[in-house]
């Protein structure tokens, strides 16, 4: 995941197929999976993200948030829980912002833009998506 420097819009996206996971999951979750709660997980450069789920019932949307901030991150509760098939897909779509304009300021002066890859600290930059998830 490589994000060019001066990029005003770098996306990333994945995408795992259930199926895929099943020989993982056993026995409990041969009838599909209850996912209970979502949440997204970039650092300073996000600007928006969205955690979707495809196959049987189309394209549905678990979470998408469209103006990503830091310091407001947290899972997101169902009312009731979504149920997801086994062979149905999870895609999960971050987006940053690493123009000039949109660098960080630490101690009175803004960073240069640079490339970004995946990391730990808060100049790196992560997408992640975390189901909170269940045997139906």
């Amino acid at each position: 995941m490589k994000i060019a420097a001066g990029d005003a819009d770098a996306t990333h996206s994945f995408s795992v197929n259930t199926a895929l996971l099943a020989p993982f999951l056993g026995a409990a979750y041969s009838n599909g999976i209850l996912i209970h709660s979502a949440g997204l997980h970039m650092h300073n450069l996000g600007t928006r993200g969205r955690i979707s789920l495809d196959g049987s019932s189309g394209d549905r949307c678990l979470l998408a948030i469209d103006a990503w901030d830091f310091h407001w991150q947290g899972s997101y509760r169902f009312d009731k829980p979504v149920k997801l098939p086994i062979g149905d897909t999870v895609k999960l779509e971050c987006h940053w912002d690493n123009s000039q304009a949109n660098q960080a300021i630490y101690d009175g002066e803004q960073l240069v833009a640079r490339d970004v890859e995946w990391g730990e600290g808060t100049t790196d930059e992560m997408c992640l998506g975390v189901l909170y998830v269940s045997p139906p």
